[in-house]
């Protein structure tokens, strides 16, 4: 990101997933951040904590043989569970007329 706003290139949002498993130092960086950019960064924090969604969640499932399991598996590049439960949710942004270039890290 700061590479981006140092070579000019247009930052339309900044997004920050926590999962709420961060140590307090990613807290202090992105408030760091936040002071030295001039720029909001958006936290998106889901209504349940990750333990929750891993271990409790029973989600409405597509193959019948996992009926009754709980949890939901590793978030991985094909799904991103815990980004879309956030709040606020990603979909609006993503649904917008333009084009998008995700960039993951910080």
């Amino acid at each position: 990101m700061l590479r981006l706003l140092e070579e000019g290139r247009p930052v339309d949002v900044i997004l920050f997933s926590d999962t709420g498993l961060e140590f307090p130092q990613m807290y202090e960086h992105l408030n760091k951040l936040e002071q030295y950019t001039d720029r909001t960064i958006t936290r998106l924090k889901p209504p349940h904590s990750f333990e929750t969604f891993f271990y409790e969640y029973s989600p409405k499932r597509k193959n019948p043989a996992l009926d009754g399991l709980r949890g939901l598996s590793w978030p991985g590049p094909k799904q991103r569970w815990f980004i879309m439960s956030a709040s606020p949710p990603m979909n609006p942004i993503a649904s917008g007329n333009f084009s998008t270039l995700l960039w993951n890290g910080v």
